[in-house]
């Protein structure tokens, strides 16, 4: 069930909120929600990376499938290279 830091209608001093201000108030309530969801650091990666696959599938959509495929492997090769500098890294300082 939503409390009122979801929807500030369910707050008990929401009765007194004039009714020409409660459509700003719900905006402006709506408006820091969505502000403070993007200042998420996984959300914030989670756009990013969706933008730049998007950005990579134009080439593929205009047929120019070898650019498309250069551009996504940053993507499919960054993962395992981060793994390999993390286990090279515990190896050195563990052995």
């Amino acid at each position: 069930m939503p409390g009122p830091e979801r929807d500030p209608r369910l707050h008990p001093w929401w009765n007194y909120v004039p009714k020409s201000a409660r459509a700003g108030r719900l905006n402006s309530a709506r408006k820091r929600r969505w502000q403070q969801r993007f200042q998420k650091r996984p959300i914030r990666i989670a756009i990013l990376v969706g933008l730049y696959a998007a950005l990579c599938t134009f080439p593929l959509l205009m047929g120019i499938q070898s650019l498309a495929m250069l551009a996504v492997l940053p993507l499919l090769l960054l993962p395992p290279l981060g793994y390999l500098v993390y286990w090279l890294t515990w190896k050195e300082f563990h052995h």
